[in-house]
């Protein structure tokens, strides 16, 4: 029997105040551990409830290159054929990948992830920590650069990482911008979160994700090139462009899913970076 699709945030109170991202990752605690050579597991405790996010490694660690971890969209369990374009993207790096939290199959994402609004703030929240244990065993193990890069809901996870911790060496965020509230209750979901009309007057769900002027205003901007659609249907260029304004931008005439027709010169932003560490 087929999974009946809900509705985003349907298990919520239209009136809940909702905690703030940057509360939920300062109180999350997390436990670190190698299942083998190329596999970690991150074990994320917040409100008595421990969630998990898998880390793969997809070649033999090499100390002598740079590493890079790439996040998937959000509802995505596997990497499938895109990991071939991943791997060419950032050829001579070692690459680690994440799957987050609840997105190990679609039934699972469904019920655990999507019909409430804390758990895709702490799903985002646990892959960021998941980053910054795999920087850290990465610091651990080479004097090599460490970079930062995911799509949609990766290139969320990546800016986030970039504004709360900022320790990577390099960040791209691809087709994103981190206020996941204002996301959610945009025009592309109206048909698809439950009650939307009347969550747009919660201003703890609309605010939750934004970045304080004091953390954007600190942040290394040579660090980070952020990767927009001019048609993008999700994450719309006038609001990301504008958010964005100040960094390094660059924005090509392609919508949401179609920047992968864009792979080439993400690989040439890249091998660019590489070269230049």
């Amino acid at each position: 029997m087929s999974l009946v699709r809900p509705k985003y945030f349907s298990y919520d109170a239209v009136d809940l105040d909702y905690p703030a991202f940057s509360e939920v990752l300062g109180e999350t605690d997390t436990k670190f551990v190698q299942i083998d050579d190329n596999h970690w597991k991150v074990e994320c405790l917040y409100n008595g409830k421990t969630r998990y996010v898998s880390v793969t490694l997809h070649n033999e660690f090499n100390s002598q290159v740079p590493s890079v971890i790439f996040h998937h969209g959000a509802g995505e369990t596997s990497y499938g054929v895109k990991l071939m374009g991943i791997k060419r993207i950032f050829s001579g790096c070692n690459l680690f990948t994440i799957q987050a939290q609840n997105h190990t199959s679609k039934r699972d994402y469904l019920l655990n992830c999507m019909q409430s609004f804390i758990d895709w703030t702490e799903t985002f929240a646990g892959s960021v920590l998941a980053i910054e244990e795999i920087l850290n065993w990465h610091r651990a193990h080479s004097n090599n650069p460490f970079i930062v890069s995911g799509g949609s809901m990766g290139g969320i996870v990546t800016s986030l990482h970039f504004f709360y911790y900022g320790n990577a060496d390099y960040y791209l965020p691809i087709v994103a911008h981190p206020n996941v509230g204002e996301l959610f209750l945009g025009k592309y979901y109206e048909t698809i979160v439950d009650k939307r009309t009347e969550r747009m007057k919660n201003k703890s769900l609309l605010s939750a994700f934004n970045i304080p002027k004091e953390v954007k205003d600190k942040a290394d901007r040579s660090k980070i090139t952020v990767v927009l659609g001019k048609y993008d249907p999700i994450i719309l260029y006038s609001t990301a462009n504008k958010f964005w304004k100040g960094f390094n931008v660059k924005a090509y005439n392609v919508g949401h899913a179609s920047i992968v027709a864009k792979s080439q010169e993400l690989r040439d932003i890249i091998q660019s970076k590489i070269k230049a560490f």
